[in-house]
């Protein structure tokens, strides 16, 4: 597809799109929208740019996880399935809190590439954040693009300590984290974050 160095945890924020998702009456329609139609290990190739290069070289936000669970040990060999993965994931919500903002289409990776669902075990240092600077040179994504953490954790923590971009964070949206993910708050929260950039 491309000569670009991406990884097997760098992906976009696009995700196939209901018919209707423009008519979900609220932020809790779209995500249940996005959640009947959520296809699993699917990365919808098609809504990417022709361009990559020249995509990514004005790209303003990149999203970034902490590092990819056991599942994605698990995905298809093909190119940006991470944060694409089984249905338990529940990456159908941040594809409905991103839809329709300036976050669609964003780049995604990880801050470590270390793939383990217990975070306890990843490293998280001023190393693996100057790796993931470096990784975003590389790619051609500017210097001055805001890194978007999705999370508060060790990964949040470290970029906001060791980046040289500037950095926000976006609820994440994974199972454990149900009790603090509403489809209201974490789009309000991803309005903030584009709206401070």
């Amino acid at each position: 597809m491309t000569t670009l160095p991406f990884t097997k945890v760098d992906s976009f924020a696009f995700w196939r799109i209901p018919a209707n998702a423009d008519q979900a009456a609220d932020n809790q329609a779209r995500e249940t929208l996005f959640k009947t139609h959520y296809v699993p290990d699917d990365f919808p190739t098609d809504q990417l740019p022709t361009d990559l290069t020249a995509y990514l070289a004005q790209m303003p936000y990149v999203l970034v996880g902490m590092n990819p669970g056991n599942g994605l040990a698990d995905q298809p060999d093909q190119s940006f399935t991470n944060f694409h993965g089984a249905r338990k994931s529940q990456d159908y919500k941040l594809a409905a809190a991103l839809y329709g903002t300036a976050l669609w289409g964003a780049f995604m990776t990880d801050l470590s590439e270390t793939v383990d669902s217990n975070p306890q075990h990843v490293a998280f240092n001023q190393q693996v954040v100057a790796d993931l600077e470096n990784h975003l040179d590389a790619l051609g994504i500017p210097a001055d693009a805001t890194l978007i953490a999705v999370g508060q954790g060790a990964h949040y923590q470290n970029l906001v300590k060791f980046a040289h971009r500037p950095v926000k964070t976006i609820p994440h949206y994974s199972p454990s984290n149900n009790g603090h993910w509403t489809a209201d708050n974490s789009r309000q929260k991803v309005l903030a974050a584009i709206n401070q950039h």
